[in-house]
């Protein structure tokens, strides 16, 4: 909903239709100040975004209105996949459902074909039955028109008049994009929403090309400048994957999973060019750059959802909130603002006392049976420090303070900086497991 919530981008959006004759759909479940201004509007039931994207591609398939020299120059969908691969009654091969009916998959025939010298097999007329784009055609055919109507709660006609409409970008001359927020970020299935959205994208040519991509609205400006900072827990700056202990227990090993073509070949630089970023003249060839000292993942998941589990099990014992609201913002409120009440500590670092930092007052909460410490540390609004953000273009912007924080608010890199200092005078003066990397 730009026209509300990012009235510089709908500025944006206005102009392209006002001088260059664009076409603004809104897919919503509300009818909101943007949906106002749109040329086409349709409404769409939550939770069934995968339905409504699958039968665009479904569309843009079997009416022939993708980009085919795009696709086949520039994706994947050329590539033939192991002749095993299958996909039947909602699993894909490999499929292994446990005795607590889970479902694990061995992923060998989903692997790509390869020749006697290791190079992918492609059939450049997408014809072949195994190669990407045929296996796609095969899965997204079940999205008719009709089934996508049903389930996402919208007609027939107002389906078919998106579909015709945005698949019309799939052609040199055109650009479509996509903007989207946390409609389709912010579920349990947001990883395979926004996946789903990049590849319609690709279908159409539309990545890559000025006024084309997948662009999110972010709720603040440096979002992306968090995610290529390493802000996820298995990635390291520049989207580097983090080393397992069990993988990747020297930097050698690591270096042995480097991709064998593309872009990632010079992901043995840029680790070398990191670790000597971060340990400086402790870092040399012969230590591997002090290799050592880089944190290792174990086997398990340490993703949103599962630290939640773990706080719920009660195998946590502290959790900084660093600008985020969980006790709003997570998939299942009432199990987050419990698995909080299991902590000896919490930190929220916020620009003021969100539900998080107050969970204890929430429904259904004693405050007489909660042991958590809550620390709130004030925080500085992005206009009240001066640094670098990356947009959602990856671009790199330098913004200047406009005013200084209010009262004892600092800025985050001030309370890091204060937080890892405090710490190594600790280390230094009381010692702790493995201090080398600190001190």
């Amino acid at each position: 909903n730009p026209a509300e919530n990012h009235p510089i981008s709908m500025r944006w959006i206005d102009r392209a239709r006002e001088t260059r004759g664009a076409k603004l759909i809104v897919v919503d479940p509300k009818f909101n100040r943007t949906a106002a201004k749109a040329d086409l509007y349709v409404p769409i039931r939550p939770g069934t975004d995968i339905a409504f994207l699958g039968g665009l591609m479904n569309y843009a398939m079997t009416h022939g209105r993708y980009f085919h020299e795009y696709v086949v120059k520039y994706t994947n969908a050329s590539f033939l996949i192991h002749p095993d691969f299958t996909f039947e009654e909602g699993l894909f091969s490999g499929a292994q459902v446990g005795e607590d009916g889970q479902v694990k998959y061995d992923t060998a025939t989903w692997q790509y074909q390869v020749d006697e010298d290791g190079n992918i097999k492609k059939d450049p007329t997408l014809q072949h039955p195994q190669c990407v784009f045929q296996l796609m055609k095969k899965h997204y055919a079940r999205y008719t028109p009709e089934m996508v109507a049903e389930t996402c709660g919208m007609s027939v006609e107002e389906f078919l008049e998106v579909a015709e409409l945005f698949t019309s970008t799939g052609r040199p001359d055109k650009a479509g994009n996509i903007m989207y927020a946390m409609g389709i970020t912010q579920s349990s299935h947001g990883s395979q929403n926004v996946r789903a959205v990049a590849m319609l994208q690709l279908l159409l040519g539309n990545i890559g090309i000025p006024g084309g991509g997948v662009n999110a609205h972010r709720g603040e400006s440096n979002v992306q400048g968090s995610t290529d900072m390493a802000m996820l827990w298995n990635n390291l700056p520049g989207y580097m994957p983090m080393p397992t202990a069990a993988q990747h227990p020297t930097l050698a090993a690591y270096q042995a999973s480097t991709p064998k073509s593309g872009y990632w070949t010079n992901r043995p630089k840029f680790m070398v060019s990191l670790l000597k970023a971060w340990w400086g003249d402790h870092a040399t060839a012969e230590n591997d750059f002090a290799y050592d000292y880089l944190p290792k993942l174990d086997s398990r998941d340490h993703s949103h959802m599962s630290i939640f589990e773990a706080m719920g099990r009660g195998e946590l014992k502290g959790l900084f909130a660093w600008g985020q609201n969980f006790a709003v913002g997570g998939p299942n409120v009432t199990k987050e603002r419990s698995a909080l009440a299991n902590l000896d500590w919490l930190v929220v670092v916020d620009l003021f006392e969100t539900e998080t930092a107050a969970f204890w007052k929430g429904p259904g909460m004693n405050p007489a049976d909660i042991r958590t410490e809550v620390f709130l540390l004030p925080a500085a609004a992005s206009y009240e420090k001066c640094g670098t953000v990356t947009n959602s273009g990856r671009w790199i912007q330098w913004r200047d303070k406009a005013v200084e924080p209010m009262g004892d608010s600092r800025d985050d890199l001030w309370i890091a900086d204060r937080l890892y200092k405090k710490l190594r005078e600790l280390y230094a003066t009381e010692g702790g497991v493995f201090p080398d990397p600190i001190l």
